[in-house]
């Protein structure tokens, strides 16, 4: 019997956002009176870094105390002002999810994106019905949940053991949270995150392009 879901990670994996990222942190920036070096911008794995470290790169560098208005402000125009020009599905990607979805199989986004972002970022790109549903770390009320709270969460709402589910995702958090709860996953390098990192994690599956994504869920499916 083949999976019956696949969990996605969305910015890296399902899609490139890095610069509509960009451009809220960049915007948060100029309220400090400050913008980002170059060099530093041309990583889209300094995305996955804490706000902290990305602040620090502020130049020049705010007070320490400005870090939780940062903070903010990037939030604000990432979940109100930003209309997303930029993010867009990997190529490959649309066929994949609705290759899936005529098979049966279900696809959930699970991702540390906050639920406000995601959602109008869905809604704007028109991307919900290809999702048979969402987790993002506010799901559960009163608590934020972390990626393996969140792996958890999928198999107890679905009623899925770890056998019925692949994971998908370009970080090493994703692929420790999919083995914590002993689910296969696919780590991706053609995303944002460190692949070094990735690969310490000891993913079930290395994609290094979408086609590659491709092969490996026909031997699931």
């Amino acid at each position: 019997m083949g999976i019956h879901m696949v969990l996605w990670d969305f910015d890296g994996t399902l899609a490139d956002s890095s610069s509509d990222v960009w451009r809220s942190l960049v915007y948060a920036a100029s309220l400090e009176g400050g913008g980002f070096p170059a060099a530093f911008m041309q990583d889209n794995s300094n995305l996955s870094a804490p706000m902290r470290t990305i602040f620090n790169h502020v130049n020049p560098r705010p007070s320490p105390n400005r870090l939780e208005a940062f903070e903010k402000n990037v939030n604000t125009h990432y979940r109100t002002i930003n209309d997303f020009p930029s993010t867009r599905l990997y190529p490959g990607i649309a066929i994949i999810l609705e290759e899936l979805r005529c098979k049966g199989i279900g696809n959930v986004i699970v991702t540390m994106k906050p639920k406000p972002a995601l959602e109008r970022l869905l809604t704007t790109k028109g991307w919900e019905d290809k999702f048979q549903g969402w987790i993002t770390p506010e799901v559960a009320s009163g608590r934020e949940m972390t990626k393996e709270a969140m792996v958890s969460y999928v198999l107890d709402r679905w009623h899925l053991s770890a056998q019925d589910c692949l994971l998908i995702g370009d970080s090493q958090g994703d692929i420790r949270a999919a083995a914590t709860h002993a689910v296969r996953s696919v780590g991706v390098t053609y995303g944002d995150g460190n692949t070094e990192h990735l690969l310490e994690a000891n993913p079930t599956y290395v994609a290094h392009e979408v086609i590659d994504l491709a092969s490996i869920l026909k031997k699931e499916v």
